[in-house]
């Protein structure tokens, strides 16, 4: 099953900036987003198809596949840099590895 996936440019106020992948994992949005934080310096590698190293942060809201702008709490800006789609072949959702193209 395919599902959609969204890369971020995060602008923290204070923090370095980072790009956070979001995954939906599942029809029912209300699940979350499973999302990884990504250092910008693997932008070229997540370009090329190759593999990357990330973080797991907790699940966010699935209004973060679309959603640019501020983010409340002083905790930055987001903005959209890319949009696709992944499959998840197992028959139930796992938290695991997963290669975005």
């Amino acid at each position: 099953m395919k599902y959609r996936a969204t890369i971020s440019l995060h602008k923290p106020e204070k923090d370095k900036a980072h790009l956070d992948l979001f995954l939906q994992v599942s029809d029912d949005l209300s699940h979350g987003l499973w999302t990884y934080e990504i250092d910008t310096r693997s932008w070229s590698l997540l370009r090329e198809g190759k593999t990357f190293p990330c973080y797991a942060k907790p699940l966010h809201r699935s209004a973060y596949l679309d959603y640019e702008g501020s983010i409340p709490k002083n905790r930055g800006r987001i903005r959209i840099v890319w949009r696709g789609y992944y499959e998840n072949r197992e028959k139930r959702v796992k938290k695991k590895k997963y290669i975005v193209r």
